[in-house]
């Protein structure tokens, strides 16, 4: 994602970072045991012998900071599939790293930390993630074949010749740890605001951008629509970038004179490790509810991930300053109790008893009052869950030093954002809507807004993704979609490998339940359920299409198609125009 280049660190240098380490040369039969039966040799922070665990569960004289005990770690070569080498050096925070039998192995320069074969070149570490489809164990020859000059590893791997292997419990928590230090630790030099919560952090981290430019304090943003650092806009794979990325990110953001940068924790990067290491100044919690289920397992899970942003995330690294928390939901106020009484805490919500409150004057405009002061605002998304997104931002802005009619300012100031309650207009005589709702939830939350917004019919087109098996998610999707709208299409979002029409028939059957819900019908066609909702739409009507907002592509069985629901929209608006067209 970051085009930066970095003149590179000695290998053992970014050792210093982690916690706990066994360094592994695979070309060294006869210099040590093979994995599970040696002692390795480190120090700990000042020189004092720490305790660690060697790969395999061999006890080693390395290990954490203080000399604490060492947890456990995952690597260790299975019994009978020991790689012939040698366990070399070990430890944490400057243990010994320039181990001539390495032949100056541990004094490579390392330029970059990758995840993925196809980012190793010549002074990369390669991080062997074990993943939930792939194991990156398994590439790692091939990463040494383009021109890898280590390895992160939780077992040693054979084959790989005398690149040195770091062995650590976690490839991910060490990864983010190097990348930090590569990068030379940026978010120690800048404001980090990082928001988590099912819904609005796009939202969110936008509204905090805008306010913090009126303030002359201008800030990137990092998230599910992209990375924009010092207004270069930069495309994303995922809400929250691999380690190493958001590290360059946030170096870039330092380099381009920035103040600091808001950015999207999911819950998936916190329970990956993505942010390990990083020092949050200010963590943001806006909304929790039904999500993510395929991955988490249960909802408790699923909040334990939200909840590491407000906790310390590996190397001794410091609890982020300010919480910012929304007291509108159990689950912010159990986050609110459960925070250690010499954190520094600010509410917001509509709540009597929240720290910074809302109240809605209409649809697009909020009185915020506060420990700041009071201040109207005008709105520029609709629907009282922008509302609470505005709170949140003026919160953690105003907490931050941010004056309450530069917040007031910075809010209304900020720009439409692509696919959230996005307008696709040409002229047409309705309401054409696209957004990003893809949960029970969000999607209550657009279609009252949208409902609002709608002098006569409401239609809806929307689908549900595939690939978290969540029966129970579709089905009260599609009831949620019946209970406002007068007509819906359901039809296909990201499948990726189940049945489209399985999908599709459960958020149906979900919208047929509800006794005098909206006309149902199913078109898989997701292009050709926008034209037909367009096509059926008059005067004063307002046609929704949910759910995949600014996303450009669709993801069927493995194949990635280009598909943006803003297009397809003007595709059938295009068409419409030249239908209602005289001939002649």
């Amino acid at each position: 994602m970051s085009l930066r280049v970095v003149k590179g660190e000695p290998l053992g240098r970014l050792l210093g970072d982690l916690p706990e380490y066994r360094l592994w040369a695979g070309g060294l039969a006869g210099q040590g045991t093979s994995a599970g039966g040696v002692r390795a040799e480190g120090q700990a922070d000042g020189g004092l012998p720490g305790k660690g665990l060697a790969a395999g569960g061999a006890r080693g004289e390395a290990g954490r900071r203080g000399s604490i005990p060492a947890e456990r770690g995952k690597g260790g070569a299975a019994p009978g599939d020991r790689p012939a080498g040698g366990w070399l050096s070990g430890g944490a925070g400057g243990g010994s790293w320039g181990d001539g039998r390495l032949g100056g192995g541990c004094d490579a320069v390392v330029t970059g930390v990758a995840e993925h074969t196809s980012r190793v070149g010549p002074g990369t570490v390669f991080a062997c993630v074990p993943g939930l489809r792939h194991d990156g164990h398994a590439f790692a020859e091939t990463a040494v074949a383009a021109g890898a000059v280590a390895l992160i590893v939780e077992r040693p791997v054979p084959g790989c010749g005398d690149v040195p292997q770091v062995v650590v419990p976690s490839v991910r928590a060490a990864a983010a740890l190097m990348a930090r230090r590569l990068y030379g630790r940026p978010d120690a030099r800048q404001l980090i605001l990082a928001v988590t919560g099912t819904n609005g952090k796009t939202t969110t981290t936008y509204m905090l951008d805008s306010i913090f430019a009126r303030a002359g304090r201008p800030i990137g943003v990092v998230g599910t629509i992209g990375a924009r650092i010092g207004g270069v806009q930069r495309p994303a794979d995922l809400t929250t970038p691999v380690s190493a990325d958001l590290y360059a990110l946030l170096a870039d953001a330092l380099t381009a004179g920035l103040a600091g940068v808001a950015l999207e924790a999911s819950s998936h990067a916190l329970d990956q490790h993505r942010l390990e290491g990083l020092l949050v100044d200010t963590a943001i919690f806006t909304n929790f509810t039904r999500d993510h289920l395929d991955y988490h397992g249960d909802a408790m899970s699923y909040f334990a991930a939200k909840r590491r942003l407000f906790r310390a995330r590996g190397g001794g690294k410091a609890e982020p300053e300010l919480a910012v928390l929304c007291c509108d939901q159990p689950a912010g106020r159990l986050l609110l109790r459960t925070l250690p009484p010499s954190r520094r805490a600010v509410s917001f919500g509509f709540a009597p008893d929240a720290d910074v409150r809302g109240e809605l004057r209409g649809e697009h405009e909020l009185l915020i009052t506060g420990p700041w002061g009071a201040e109207r605002v005008r709105l520029p998304l609709p629907g009282r869950h922008n509302a609470a997104n505005a709170l949140a931002a003026a919160a953690a802005a105003l907490a931050n030093g941010v004056g309450m009619a530069e917040v007031a300012e910075g809010i209304a100031a900020m720009e439409p954002l692509p696919g959230r309650f996005e307008r696709v207009d040409v002229g047409q005589p309705f309401q054409v809507i696209v957004d990003f709702a893809h949960n029970p939830d969000g999607l209550a939350c657009t279609l009252r807004a949208a409902r609002a917004a709608c002098p006569r019919r409401l239609l809806v087109v929307f689908g549900c993704k595939g690939g978290d098996g969540d029966t129970e998610k579709r089905l009260r999707m599609g009831a949620v979609v019946a209970a406002h709208a007068d007509a819906c299409i359901v039809t296909t979002d990201d499948p990726y490998d189940e049945d489209p029409a399985a999908i599709a028939e459960l958020a149906a059957e979900g919208a047929r339940r509800r006794p005098g819900g909206a006309d149902v019908r199913v078109l898989l066609d997701r292009e050709e359920a926008i034209a037909e909702a367009i096509d059926l739409a008059g005067p004063g009507d307002l046609v929704l299409v949910a759910g995949r907002g600014h996303e450009a592509w669709q993801t069927v069985r493995g194949q990635r198609l280009p598909l943006r629901d803003r297009d397809a929209c003007l595709r059938a608006l295009a068409r419409g125009a030249a239908l209602a067209r005289p001939a002649g």
